[in-house]
């Protein structure tokens, strides 16, 4: 039962840590344009509609939710940490 719900806790997870990452780059990196700085729901919101858009490349569409989460996972991860990185320099 344990190895269903791991990887939809995981994807959940990874799918918060988006929004988290999404709220810091969007203060890092937008408010100074005279943007409003967006919540945590805000976050989520624009996450589940890039989803969306996005869907699931057809070269994915075999793997499993575990794998496709930890791909998340580290891209979001990737995207923080050069949005870190170039945030310093500003």
């Amino acid at each position: 039962m344990a190895l269903l719900v791991l990887p939809f806790v995981l994807w959940f997870v990874a799918f918060i840590y988006s929004a988290f990452s999404l709220t810091l780059l969007w203060s890092w990196f937008m408010v100074p344009f005279g943007l409003p700085g967006i919540t945590f729901p805000w976050a989520i919101g624009l996450c589940c509609i890039i989803g969306l858009i996005k869907g699931v490349p057809a070269s994915d569409k075999d793997g499993s939710i575990l794998s496709l989460a930890i791909k998340d996972f580290a891209l979001v991860s990737l995207a923080l940490v050069i949005g870190f990185i170039a945030h310093t320099f500003m």
